[in-house]
């Protein structure tokens, strides 16, 4: 086998990530956007050792559960990546995927349907766009993946329809200014990306403008025009990001209009967003996860609760509601300032947060714990965090994850002291493979 050879294939099934994997001559042949049944003849692009690596040239073969992507960056942009496989059928292969993470463990559990989206669409309050030039032309969109090429997309049909808008608006009048977006070959222009954020419940956009430098020309010129258009942007900021690096936010801010941050309502619970708040791009189906945690946790009045890995508390102030006392803690400073701010906010006085090390602050806490809330990062919980949970021993653990591979794994080493009682996957980002994850553990004896 050899780059640039075609050959013809069938899938036999979809791997984790989403990739149609076949058998040829004894390799497996891993092929985007392929389906379980499918036959098709694909060019290889790459050979490591039995492993061969091909996109699809023409299918010969196609399965029932095909749809149509009706998104024309669909196969290049890398922001979906199972638009082509129908709905019920991604849901079904989500929960596949979540057990399979536990078998993979060794545990057996019965995992629950996938908590569905009733419009899998525009579903994305936060969005990131870069801009840059194609033949003079502006465009904007997400970079290509393992490039700096963007992919232009006016219409994104997983971001909100009002954002949308406001990204085109923003396009329009960077022409009429004859604004440059920032080119990173020549060093010309100063716009590198846009951030947009909405709150879905007040509509109220936040707009943020990531440039190179503080100098920005037409910058004015464009909010005025900008905010006539859509009077429901109530803050307008420039991010100074000079680096060449990924992280698309710098370090110093700018406020150009209104107060520099929005407001939104989760589960009755009013939350301020600043630009660099983490807050769930998907607030629709945020409010049933948390819901299912709430569930999950079965708390009454007299419960101490333990919020790890709290971020902006958002779980920690819904759950202040239903406890006696929650005590939230995350690592992230500027999360732990917005958690403070946010108790102030809605006046909840039983909610106390702490910038430290969850695993540090857990193996230093001397109260006994009715429920522990988990909701790491995707590399999930270390074992030093595992340890200090099982020295707590919490009645009930909820854990919530974006990774069932590494929530399974943190799982089974708790196992020894706990059982589990629910897993029940909330499907947050429809049309890629991602899925989130709750859990229940309850203390054997």
């Amino acid at each position: 086998m050899k780059k640039n050879e075609i050959i013809e294939v069938t899938c036999e099934y979809l791997g984790t990530d989403g990739k149609g994997l076949c058998k040829y001559n004894k390799c497996t042949v891993f092929v985007p956007f392929l389906l379980k049944g499918e036959r098709a003849k694909v060019i290889i692009t790459d050979v490591k050792g039995s492993n061969i690596y091909a996109n699809i040239k023409e299918i010969l073969e196609k399965s029932e559960n095909r749809c149509s992507e009706r998104c024309s960056s669909y196969y290049r942009c890398g922001s979906c990546n199972l638009r082509h496989l129908s709905y019920d059928e991604e849901l079904k292969f989500k929960q596949n995927n979540v057990y399979l993470a536990y078998k993979n463990e060794g545990i057996k559990v019965k995992v629950e349907p996938v908590v569905k989206m009733d419009d899998p669409s525009n579903y994305r309050y936060k969005v990131i766009a870069s801009f840059g030039l194609k033949k003079n032309e502006i465009v904007y969109g997400l970079y290509e993946e393992g490039t700096h090429n963007i992919i232009g997309n006016n219409d994104c049909p997983i971001q909100s329809h009002e954002l949308n808008e406001v990204l085109k608006s923003i396009k329009k009048i960077m022409i009429k200014l004859h604004m440059v977006p920032f080119n990173e070959y020549n060093n010309r222009g100063s716009l590198r990306h846009i951030l947009l954020r909405m709150g879905r419940k007040t509509n109220e956009i936040m707009v943020v403008f990531v440039t190179v430098s503080e100098m920005f020309h037409g910058r004015n010129e464009l909010v005025k025009e900008l905010i006539k258009i859509h009077p429901n942007i109530k803050t307008v900021v420039q991010n100074i990001n000079p680096r060449r690096t990924s992280v698309v936010l710098g370090d110093k801010e700018r406020v150009l209009y209104g107060d520099g941050y929005i407001f939104d309502d989760l589960l009755g619970i009013k939350f301020k967003i600043s630009p660099k708040s983490f807050f769930q791009v998907n607030p629709i189906q945020t409010e049933i996860l948390y819901q299912e945690a709430l569930n999950c946790a079965e708390l009454s009045k007299n419960d101490i609760v333990l919020d790890a890995y709290c971020g902006t508390g958002t779980i920690s102030l819904a759950v202040s509601k239903k406890a006696k006392m929650v005590y939230g803690v995350e690592i992230v400073k500027d999360a732990i300032s917005d958690a403070i701010s946010n108790a102030k906010e809605n006046n909840i006085r039983n909610a106390f947060f702490k910038c430290d090390d969850a695993k540090k602050y857990m193996q230093t806490f001397n109260k006994k714990i009715d429920c522990l809330i988990v909701d790491p990062p995707r590399k999930g919980c270390d074992k030093e965090f595992i340890n200090a949970v099982l020295k707590l021993e919490p009645k009930k653990i909820v854990y919530v994850s974006c990774d069932p591979f590494t929530q399974a794994r943190d799982v089974k080493l708790l196992m020894g002291k706990y059982n589990v009682r629910l897993v029940k996957p909330v499907d947050m980002f429809p049309r890629t493979v991602h899925v989130e994850t709750v859990v229940l553990l309850e203390k054997k004896g």
